[in-house]
């Protein structure tokens, strides 16, 4: 299906609300990355960064990262 599309295609968005190291994008990268060609489209991270907690506790941090997030998925 996608091989459709890889012609008209510069970059790839995963979004993700969780931390980079603790949803699914990390796992997913490499097996992502085996389907696209050499020299393809990229595929770029949306989401906050890896930390060693879940989220911050801090809510005006949340709710900036959040914003942060929906502002870069949908630019």
């Amino acid at each position: 299906e996608i091989d459709r599309f890889l012609p008209h295609v510069q970059e790839f968005y995963w979004c993700q609300e969780e931390t980079e190291n603790a949803g699914a994008y990390s796992f997913v990268l490499p097996r992502l990355q085996l389907l696209l060609p050499k020299g393809g489209p990229t595929i770029k991270y949306v989401g906050r960064p890896p930390l060693a907690a879940a989220v911050t506790g801090i809510g005006s941090v949340y709710r900036r990262e959040q914003a942060k997030i929906m502002q870069d998925a949908f630019a």
